[in-house]
């Protein structure tokens, strides 16, 4: 109930970095938006499923902001990571729009 809906909120910073680190990519070059958003996601998706299973090093995980996220209703919740990717998307987003400005594109 409510503690569902508590913790679904812990994953949007996460999102938010993931869809700010694509639309950084964008902004400095569109043509590999697309691979580098598969190859994001196939990272995630791999490492949320597979890195406990197999015992992978800690340091693979740290590339998917989803790892960084508290497990709300069974441990103590840490806000510094949530801080932090909250941080980094307003200044991924922040530089993403102002390079997205500079980049020579014609509307013809």
């Amino acid at each position: 109930s409510a503690d569902i809906m508590v913790a679904s909120l812990f994953s949007v910073p996460a999102m938010a970095l993931f869809m700010s680190m694509i639309v950084f990519v964008f902004s400095v070059s569109g043509r590999f938006v697309k691979p580098f958003a598969w190859a994001m996601y196939a990272y995630c998706a791999l490492i949320a499923s597979l890195a406990s299973i197999f015992s992978w090093p800690e340091w693979i995980t740290y590339g998917s902001p989803f790892a960084h996220t508290s497990a709300y209703p069974s441990i103590n919740v840490d806000y510094k990571p949530l801080i932090i990717m909250s941080a980094m998307t307003v200044v991924m987003l922040s530089l993403s729009s102002w390079l997205f400005t500079r980049r020579d594109i014609s509307l013809k």
